[in-house]
């Protein structure tokens, strides 16, 4: 990111640093995986030279150069790749982030331009009108330029920031206003972006020119006011195309238990008590016993580089197993927390009624809310994967410590305003959030892994009272056959595409 707006961005409550996990991992692997190279190098100094000197047999001058640059080579990347490592876990591994939604700031074009004061102003007039015909094509960037182009992106919000700074070599920087754009006018941004800034935008792609766009100011109450009561119908419409046969139709076994739920009654679907201890035990057991490994191998690496007995086999070994370990701690923690914390509130799982369902996270949901039910039971995949050596252990130590194979998904028409009835609100992130909508919301998907906490009986009663009670509220339920169709189907449901 960007340091000319940084400032800027610090002044302004709508902006925040929030640290990325996987850039942080990633910052410590490379200084941790560095320094050992340093350490090995300089322990190993003859060793590599002698190596250099004996791969090099054009000449004594080459072999001699060869043999003291090599060690001296490895040693400065080594350092330099320590450098990278801790300028990402202090910078790098904290974007810049929307403050309200924790949507990341993507830089989408940073540019060097004419070093003149009143085209300086001129672009921020062009890029304020939120016309492409208004700024481009833009002027090709010019070397030493002092007017500087910032553009960047939170996709997720349909957001886009402008920023125009005048930069004196980096002596002396002065920023203009912040442009912010939103709805179409971040459309017509977005498009120029794609097609580049430095040509004319065709008519064609201008979401400007769109028969009844509009930009975001000029909306009327009445308009946003139509468009909202029209969301539920419009995302209620049955998907078409390839994945139309994954719509289940309501068979006429399940007509009880719309008799049942139509009368008033509620469907309690009981956790097994047994059951949820049992995977509770296998997570607990398996997190302990991983981090314990992973101790006993760093503290095992510790002792032989500080005792001088480091033999670079075992090193690069132990650093390649405690790097794999993570992904493993991370998805038995995961899955923990998950489907095992707030799995039952009083023995009940799941509470299903004509009105909508109760979980022990979300105390209410109506069926209102909930624009679609995907249903997707992954048995069949989990079972060949169990038949594999040393992977299928693997899958099923995961089954047995929480991660589950029958899901139920609710796709949300509005994943914030759920978040926001979340008890306890620290289990809110339960609730995947999407890209906002046309109406500004953002919708989003909550998943119920059923028989983690229930036995199998219980499992198809719950599966059949949620398509009942769908069906008397108006919801659509999808049961796709396989993974891939699963996640594309989840996500033409939840962002309403057809």
């Amino acid at each position: 990111m960007s340091t000319h707006f940084d400032m800027t961005f610090r002044a302004d409550p709508t902006f925040a640093r929030k640290r990325v996990a996987s850039v942080t991992w990633f910052g410590i692997a490379l200084i941790v995986v560095a320094g050992v190279g340093v350490v090995l190098t300089a322990q190993y100094f003859v060793e590599i030279a002698e190596w250099a000197r004996e791969g090099t047999e054009d000449s004594v001058r080459v072999r001699n150069r060869a043999a003291g640059i090599m060690p001296l080579v490895m040693i400065v990347l080594g350092l330099g790749a320590i450098v990278w490592g801790v300028q990402l876990l202090i910078v790098g591994a904290r974007p810049w982030h929307v403050a309200a939604t924790g949507t990341r700031l993507r830089k989408r074009y940073y540019g060097f331009h004419l070093s003149d004061q009143s085209f300086f102003h001129e672009v921020h007039r062009r890029f304020a009108t939120g016309n492409p015909a208004a700024f481009a094509p833009f002027p090709p960037e010019v070397k030493g330029g002092q007017t500087v182009v910032m553009i960047w992106t939170a996709d997720a919000d349909r957001t886009a920031y402008v920023g125009i700074s005048w930069d004196q070599h980096r002596k002396r920087t002065h920023n203009l206003p912040l442009i912010t754009h939103t709805g179409v006018q971040y459309e017509a941004l977005e498009a120029t972006l794609r097609n580049k800034l430095h040509k004319p935008l065709p008519d064609e792609l201008n979401p400007l020119l769109r028969p009844g766009a509009t930009g975001p100011a000029e909306r009327s109450d009445a308009q946003v006011a139509g468009a909202s009561a029209a969301a539920p119908q419009a995302a209620a419409a049955p998907i078409r195309g390839a994945f139309a046969s994954a719509q289940v139709a309501l068979a006429a076994d399940l007509q009880p238990w719309v008799d049942f739920l139509a009368g008033g009654d509620r469907f309690d679907a009981r956790a097994d008590a047994e059951r949820l201890a049992s995977a509770r035990r296998w997570s607990t057991g398996a997190l302990a016993i991983m981090s314990a490994i992973a101790v006993a191998v760093a503290a095992l690496l510790c002792v032989v580089l500080l005792g001088g007995r480091a033999h670079p086999t075992l090193v690069t070994v132990s650093i390649i197993f405690l790097v794999a370990l993570v992904p493993g701690l991370l998805k038995f923690r995961g899955a923990r927390r998950r489907n095992l914390r707030w799995a039952e509130r009083d023995g009940v799982a799941v509470s299903v009624t004509r009105e909508g369902i109760a979980t022990p996270r979300i105390p209410s949901l109506p069926w209102s809310a909930i624009k679609g039910v995907v249903l997707f039971d992954d048995s069949a995949r989990n079972t060949a994967q169990r038949r594999v050596p040393v992977f299928g252990w693997g899958t099923g130590l995961a089954l047995r410590a929480g991660e589950g194979v029958v899901a139920i998904t609710f796709a949300l028409h509005d994943g914030e305003a759920v978040r926001a009835t979340v008890q306890p609100p620290s289990e809110a992130g339960h609730i995947r959030l999407w890209s906002r909508d046309a109406q500004g919301r953002r919708p989003g998907d909550v998943m119920i892994t059923a028989d983690v906490a229930m036995s199998p009986g219980t499992v198809r009663e719950l599966i059949a009272a949620v398509t009942a009670g769908a069906h008397l509220g108006g919801v659509p339920v999808y049961r796709p056959t396989e993974t891939r169709q699963w996640i594309v189907l989840l996500g033409k449901v939840v962002t309403g595409e057809r």
